[in-house]
């Protein structure tokens, strides 16, 4: 059996005016003012009862092109799937702190 992976725990925390990278990281209970959230794909994480405005997610690396590839395919005909995959997503409620 594989074991979880941990993720670095940050609690209670405003960031404000900068760039987070969130991968790998759970986060409790923190404040995004005005914040870019940045995701490469390395690493899972979790953002629990937290808050943010103004901000925004940028992915790089392997996630910038997991998105490329949906990008792609959905303007390529392939939408059915692209909103299958979505769907999906909207519809799993896994144990997120279990497993990697």
């Amino acid at each position: 059996m594989k074991a979880p992976v941990l993720l670095k725990l940050v609690s209670d925390k405003a960031f404000a005016n900068e760039r987070v990278r969130i991968d790998g990281t759970e986060f409790q209970r923190c404040t995004f003012e005005n914040c870019i959230l940045t995701y490469t794909g390395a690493g899972r994480f979790i953002l629990h009862d937290c808050d943010g405005a103004d901000g925004a997610v940028e992915f790089e690396g392997p996630a910038a092109s997991t998105l490329h590839a949906l990008q792609s395919a959905y303007a390529d005909g392939m939408d059915g799937w692209v909103e299958g995959i979505f769907a999906s997503i909207r519809n799993l409620k896994p144990d997120i702190r279990a497993g990697s």
